[in-house]
């Protein structure tokens, strides 16, 4: 809660800097995993009350409730068409939002989507780094990529 509580403290302050602006939110969450042992316990009442927050800074908002891996980079490769498509105003941001489980080895950071495999960790999770370079060109004022991560527990010992 108190890493919520910093991080609403950061939306309210920069939301107060860029009043005008076009605001996107592309939220993933990702509480109901195909390895069971790997599920959170928090049964989206958290995301509703950030799905709320949001509305009320005036976001545009997508969420996709236990993303595959493959529907992740599609909806971060829609994102990106639809900026490169589009004109924004100046001042337009964008915020991706990633709540689930995570794992670091050899120095970089994944992201484990749904339908992650302990038994192939790293081609069944999603590198960081990608998700940076997928929005590289993403023509926005400001990208926040903001992720809430949880460690995998007792399966990152066999990653």
């Amino acid at each position: 809660m108190k890493a919520f509580s910093s991080l609403l403290f950061l939306f309210c302050f920069s939301s107060l800097a860029f009043a005008q602006q076009k605001k996107i939110a592309l939220v993933f969450n990702c509480e109901s995993y195909l390895e069971t042992g790997l599920n959170i316990d928090h049964k989206n009442s958290f995301i509703l009350d950030f799905q709320k927050y949001l509305v009320a800074q005036d976001y545009d908002i997508q969420i996709i409730n236990n993303p595959l891996g493959e529907e992740m980079y599609f909806e971060l490769n829609r994102v990106k068409q639809y900026y490169l498509k589009n004109n924004f105003p100046d001042g337009t941001r964008l915020d991706v939002f990633f709540f689930g489980r995570a794992f670091s080895r050899l120095g970089k950071s994944y992201i484990l989507p749904r339908d992650f495999d302990s038994e192939d960790a790293l081609k069944s999770s999603v590198e960081l780094s990608e998700i940076e370079t997928l929005l590289f060109d993403v023509q926005a004022d400001e990208i926040n990529l903001c992720f809430d991560l949880i460690d995998g527990g007792a399966h990152s010992s066999s990653f």
